[in-house]
Order: C-alpha cells, then structure tokens, then sequence
C-alpha cells in the first residue's frame, strides 16, 4: 500500500475550499520524519497539521546542506524505515527525495503572495 504525502496551502481565513497541493510526495521516509519530528503529537493519516513557511524554509535549506554533503544526511535528514521496503541507506532515491522537495519548496517559497495569503498543512495518505 503506497503513501502519499501532501503539502497544501489553506487560503486565510478559510473561506470555502480554496486549498491547493503545493508538493506531493510518495513514500518519502526522510520527509516523513522531518514532519513527524517538527508537528507536536501523533500524525494521523486524512488529517491535516499546520506549519509554518519559517519552518518550511528549515526544511528546504536542510534538503539543500544535504544534497550539498550526503555525509550530513543521518545528522539532519536520516532516512528511517517508517515507509515498509525503504531502504534506509543514503542513495539515488534518497537524493532524489530531497532535490524534489528542494525545487517545490522554492517554488512556493519564491511567491509572496503565497506566503502571506495562505496556510501550509502537512498531510498523510493511504
């Protein structure tokens, strides 16, 4: 069973249901935990939890130190085995994750009026 994560932006004040996925993800174990790790409690699938552009720009520069020098990698963005088949080894796929969520991150990063107008949530399927 594939999981899939979603980073979304909730427009401000949550009128109606203006949400847009700004960064999909699948099976990404290294992301995963970053959340798991920066969202207080228990992350639930199909629920939505809130965080910061602040932190979303933590993450994006920890992906970047990391694509930079693999060595940092158990330091800031170990690989765990949360995901079941994925390795836990620092490789291409590895990398791959982190590059992706680089360049999305910049991407929403980079447009103001994203970051004033919206909300970011984190979120969690099967």
């Amino acid at each position: 069973m594939a999981t899939n994560m979603y980073l979304v932006a909730r427009h401000k004040p949550h009128v109606g249901t203006d949400v847009k996925e700004v960064v999909f993800w699948r099976r990404s174990s290294a992301i995963h935990s970053w959340f798991a790790n920066n969202i207080p409690g228990k992350i639930e699938h199909g629920e939505d939890y809130y965080i910061s552009a602040k932190e979303l720009s933590n993450l994006r520069y920890l992906c970047a130190t990391v694509i930079e020098d693999s060595s940092k990698a158990f330091t800031y963005l170990p690989p765990t085995s949360f995901f079941f088949g994925r390795r836990t080894t620092i490789d291409q796929a590895y990398i791959d994750d982190l590059t992706h969520t680089k360049v999305k991150l910049d991407h929403v990063l980079r447009q103001p009026e994203l970051v004033k107008d919206y909300e970011f949530y984190y979120r969690i399927t099967r």
